[in-house]
């Protein structure tokens, strides 16, 4: 049995004479035969089976075509290599010390899973706890549309004892002391003013500025265009908006004023 591919031409060499026959009734505009439910079965059976031709050829050009991109690299910051004791590495859900550093033995076979990328492995991890990771072999998976995840690149980290990362640490206080200050404030709040000023100085600070300042129209924004267009809270999570039929308004739980967290180890 002949199982390979079509191509247009080798397609309609193998279409027989009824369906040759009705392509010419339709040409020449013989109802009778065209009438015939035999016919115009044959006839839509030929046009589907010309569809998914091109559905295959359009698919498999893309496939080849991404095929034949270059692998990008994927770089690290170097923390996992400088710091034996893991500090600067991701390890949630695993046992840690009380000073927070990793179980090495918890972390190595984490990384045993990920780099053998068998399910055995990854059901063999060592936790800290009940709480199990979440979809940790999700980048493994394969997905049907667009370019394969495997080779997309995205930047490492800032490194821990980075200039970058200690600014983000600042950025990150700051939050944190104004987190009870309107965002319509803060072109007037002393506080907000402060975070603008001190922001501004550090070199190693990458959030967005104006004129090379950090003001309170970019105090806290994303890096992405348009990020300091408009107003802090888009209309469309204001707004009361519908699922369907059911309307939902857009009420959200907020936490107390003045009420701090992670002030000591065991909060």
């Amino acid at each position: 049995m002949d199982i390979r591919p079509l191509s247009r031409r080798r397609f309609i060499r193998r279409v027989g004479g009824a369906s040759a026959a009705a392509w010419t009734a339709s040409a020449i505009g013989l109802s009778p035969l065209l009438g015939s439910k035999s016919v115009k079965a044959e006839a839509a059976t030929i046009l589907g089976r010309q569809r998914a031709i091109e559905a295959y050829d359009l698919r498999k050009d893309a496939a080849l075509a991404e095929y034949h991109l270059p692998i990008v690299s994927h770089p690290n910051n170097g923390d996992e290599d400088l710091y034996s004791n893991k500090i600067g590495n991701y390890s949630k859900g695993l046992p840690h010390n009380n000073l927070g550093e990793v179980d090495l033995v918890a972390y190595n076979s984490y990384l045993a899973a990920i780099r053998s990328a068998l399910p055995a492995d990854f059901e063999n991890i060592v936790l800290g706890g009940n709480t199990k990771l979440t979809d940790p072999q999700c980048g493994l998976a394969f997905a049907m549309e667009g370019m394969d995840a495997g080779n997309s690149f995205e930047p490492p980290c800032p490194a821990v004892a980075s200039q970058e990362r200690a600014d983000e640490a600042v950025e990150n206080y700051w939050m944190a002391l104004l987190r009870d200050v309107p965002f319509t404030d803060y072109a007037t709040n002393e506080a907000a003013l402060q975070a603008c000023a001190e922001l501004t100085t550090l070199a190693g600070f990458q959030g967005p500025r104006i004129n090379g300042q950090v003001t309170p129209q970019t105090l806290f924004r994303g890096f992405t265009t348009g990020d300091i267009v408009g107003p802090y809270i888009s209309q469309f999570l204001l707004q009361p908006v519908y699922l369907g039929a059911l309307p939902m308004a857009q009420l959200y739980t907020t936490y107390a004023t003045g009420l701090d967290y992670m002030t000591d180890a065991r909060s």
